[in-house]
């Protein structure tokens, strides 16, 4: 980044669950490659829309920090998520 003199690198990335999961994994994984080993950048996901499958998102859950979830999304996969 340009501004890294600046602002220092970049410590969070914020992903809103938008594309296909498959797209959004391999955003996460380039995130986490390009982060320092020693000082490793928070990562978070957001899933509003409850057309996306919760098992299509496992992989990227594993890597990811945080999840943040819709009422939307939590209401229509209520019973498979807290199995």
């Amino acid at each position: 980044f340009a501004e890294e003199k600046d602002l220092g690198r970049p410590c969070w990335c914020h992903l809103e669950c938008r594309q296909a999961p498959e797209v959004m994994l391999q955003l996460a994984e380039a995130w986490r490659a390009a982060s320092p080993a020693g000082a490793p950048s928070r990562l978070s996901l957001e899933v509003a829309k409850p057309s996306v499958n919760p098992e299509a998102l496992t992989p990227l859950f594993r890597i990811c920090d945080y999840a943040f979830f819709s009422q939307e999304f939590m209401e229509a996969y209520r019973a498979d998520l807290l199995e």
